[in-house]
């Protein structure tokens, strides 16, 4: 029988309140910083121990009063607002009273503060005791030091969750936590020391105050290299505004290129955005002006330039201030906002930065201290220039140039023509000319926009009558890769395609004319070969693929400490490195062996080598690929005819893969060659032998259904393949 409904008690009640506020111990670090701000901190020490689950943050703020300290992590009592009406003028991050409260009750919290007004220091023990503390050991001048201990104590399943995080992707939202500050308190000094094997603590960043003598861009470069080490340059960005009346948009965008999307940042009144459609829109914004630069470039571009702005994002950092809405500030305890008032107004003015930016840089590279600015006082101005997103499928040829697009999207939009059958033909009573037929289904078998696709309708062979034809629908229908061992060639068409007829069984009566793209199958195979040989190599084996090479780049001090993490999974690839951190914030990277596949474009293209190995890291530490476990450990067989090489295929760099799929593209049949029958049976029985049989190594189809046909005869009765001979369908 069900339970009575009761209240839950009250320590229940604030646990199960408190392990959602608190998903993990950077954001108990993000709320302690953010309480340091508001209480007016112009410095900031925080100290993290992973080993010991521990952190402290300390901070030279007005302090705590010793008759307020009673009320310290009790739920709801704050020193920001008294009623909802405040939040219309409040600049703070905190006004709910939560933070602190949600914390103590996942871990094992202590808290000693000092006014400025008062010579003794007062703490809050652990037990919630109240007690005098020696300022001279503790606080020497006025502020606030948060001792937490022990965090997720009583959570040991999100505890062991934690744990198992990598440590790099938890200091990664820790540099995310200091920099949201730091933009709405550019005057703030913050340090962050944490701890390592041995409990020694290092500085892990320490960003202090530009003079403000110095531009608004230079200050933010600045804080921006010190949070995620050197990254960009000033003379890589350039400044970008847009305004209208009280509404304003502040920023930096990049004109040197990073392969990852973790460095764009916008904020409303300091607050981070999360809002889902603004950032879909303004992605898809940067797609499609890409597009629009790709289509003025011209031979003053090189290969390289091109390849820099299909494959990398800009940095973007933009600050929007607006009227204050209460809805944004309501949204999430997290301080972030997902879904702002504001949104239409400045998704409106952000368009537009990017728009003059791409435009800037298609016609001339951006002079370090150009900078981008719009303004318009019309509102109807601005909401009628809004820009207008396309969906992937009605790009038009003015704006996307076919080859363009097949040099630098690699697989994005398919610039080949595409085939869909939406229904079989019905069947003419009239008597039809094969071979003219056949001539008009060469004009009309690839058409733009998905056309319908006309077949030939009737055929003479005694075998086929118009009862024969069954109406079907191809995107439900199942083909299996042992109809393509078992199918019977017929003949090429066109020089372009191989038709294909399955046969029927026992159990199936029924069986399917197929397409397949000739050019497409054999790219399939190609590519196949090529992984399988690379992989196994790679990972089956215990010798390296690499070839000797020499070169040296420089990069951030984060990004050669998730080099020197990730060292083992380049070797296995065949790239060799060592990493050697020089000056504040920098590291160098040596190259001593690269996969002969890469040798051509490291050689020919500029940067690419720090581009893809960048490219492969930050996939890595995103997860977006998985990290190789030698076979050994998984328990598999060896043996080249049986190795699933499949299984690491997520794991090859993005680059590799890029290049093996180029080659497979260049060396496969192409359309116009000629195959025997011998040819075609041939290149279907190694299609049938691929892993993914069904689509091309840019994942475009490479088989289409036609038509199915019903047999009206006995399994027992066979068919009389020679009839269809008769019919010359390739000539």
């Amino acid at each position: 029988m069900p339970g009575i409904i009761h209240a839950l008690e009250p320590e229940v009640r604030s646990m199960l309140r408190s392990h959602i506020a608190m998903m993990s111990i950077t954001c108990a670090i993000k709320e302690l910083l953010q309480n340091s701000v508001d209480a007016g901190a112009t410095k900031v020490v925080i100290s993290l121990n992973l080993f010991t689950w521990s952190m402290s943050v300390v901070d030279n703020g007005c302090g705590i009063a010793k008759p307020d300290f009673p009320y310290i992590g009790c739920l709801n009592h704050t020193s920001k607002i008294t009623k909802l009406e405040d939040l219309e003028t409040i600049f703070t991050y905190g006004f709910r009273g939560e933070a602190l409260y949600n914390i103590q009750k996942v871990s094992k919290v202590q808290i000693i503060s000092k006014t400025a007004s008062a010579a003794e220091c007062w703490s809050r023990l652990e037990n919630g005791r109240i007690e005098l503390t020696d300022s001279n050991m503790v606080l020497k001048d006025p502020g606030t030091k948060v001792i937490v201990r022990d965090f997720f104590y009583n959570l040991p399943v999100r505890r062991k969750i934690h744990r198992n995080r990598q440590v790099s992707a938890i200091y990664h939202d820790l540099r995310n936590a200091v920099f949201e500050v730091l933009i709405m308190f550019p005057n703030l000094d913050i340090k962050v020391t944490t701890a390592g094997q041995k409990n020694v603590f290092s500085t892990f960043l320490h960003s202090v105050p530009k003079d403000s003598s110095i531009c608004r861009t230079e200050r933010l470069v600045h804080r921006f290299n010190d949070v995620f080490g050197t990254k960009i340059q000033t003379v890589d960005v350039t400044n970008a505004s847009a305004n209208y009346k009280e509404y304003s948009v502040e920023g930096i965008i990049s004109t040197l290129y990073l392969p990852t999307k973790d460095y764009q940042f916008i904020f409303i009144n300091g607050r981070r955005l999360i809002d889902p459609e603004l950032l879909r829109s303004i992605d898809a914004a940067l797609t499609v002006a890409k597009f629009n630069c790709m289509q003025n470039f011209t031979s003053r571009h090189s290969f390289s330039d091109v390849t820099r702005l299909c494959e990398g994002n800009p940095v973007i950092i933009l600050n929007a201030k607006c009227p204050s809405a209460v809805t944004d500030l309501l949204q999430s305890s997290s301080k972030e906002v997902f879904c702002s008032a504001q949104a239409k107004i400045l998704s409106s003015l952000i368009h537009k930065i990017l728009i003059c930016y791409f435009a800037a840089e298609d016609k001339n590279p951006i002079q370090p201290g150009k900078g981008l600015s719009t303004q318009n006082n019309s509102m109807n101005s601005i909401i009628s220039e809004t820009y207008q997103i396309p969906s992937k499928h009605s790009f038009s040829e003015s704006l996307m140039p076919q080859k363009r697009i097949r040099r630098c999207l690699n697989g994005l939009i398919s610039p080949k023509l595409k085939i869909t059958l939406n229904s079989a033909l019905p069947v003419k009573k009239s008597k039809v000319d094969i071979l003219n037929r056949v001539g008009k289904a060469k004009r009309n078998l690839l058409k733009t926009n998905y056309a319908s696709l006309e077949l030939i309708s009737k055929m003479q062979p005694s075998t086929l009558t118009e009862k024969n034809i069954v109406r079907f629908n191809p995107s439900t229908l199942k083909i299996e890769r042992a109809q393509l061992f078992k199918g019977r060639v017929i003949n090429q068409i066109d020089k372009k395609f191989i038709l294909l007829r399955t046969t029927e069984t026992l159990m199936e009566k029924n069986f399917v004319l197929l397409l397949i793209d000739q050019h497409a199958a054999d790219e399939r195979i190609k590519l196949e070969e090529m992984l399988i040989e690379y992989i196994f190599h790679s990972v089956g084996t215990t010798s390296t693929c690499g070839i000797s090479f020499d070169i040296t780049f420089e990069v951030a001090d984060s990004d050669g400490q998730l080099f020197d993490k990730y060292m083992g999974q380049f070797q296995i690839w065949g790239i060799s490195l060592t990493v050697k951190y020089i000056g504040k914030n920098m590291a160098t990277i040596h190259v001593k062996s690269l996969p002969k596949e890469l040798e051509e474009r490291a050689k020919s293209q500029e940067g690419f080598v720090k581009r893809t190995l960048l490219q492969h890291l930050y996939e890595l530490m995103t997860l977006k690929k998985s990290p190789v476990e030698h076979p050994n450990h998984q328990g598999e067989n060896l043996e080249r005819g049986s190795f699933k090489w499949w299984r690491y295929l997520n794991s090859v760099p993005t680059a590799l893969l890029d290049t093996l799929k180029s080659r497979a593209c260049r060396s496969a049949i192409m359309f116009g060659d000629d195959l025997t029958h011998d040819e075609c049976v041939l290149l279907v029985a190694s299609l049938a032998k691929c892993h993914k049989p069904f689509e091309c190594a840019h994942g475009r189809p490479s088989i289409i259904p036609l038509a199915e046909m019903k047999n009206d005869w006995s399994p027992s009765t066979s068919l009389d393949y020679s009839a269809y001979k008769d019919y010359n369908l390739d000539s």
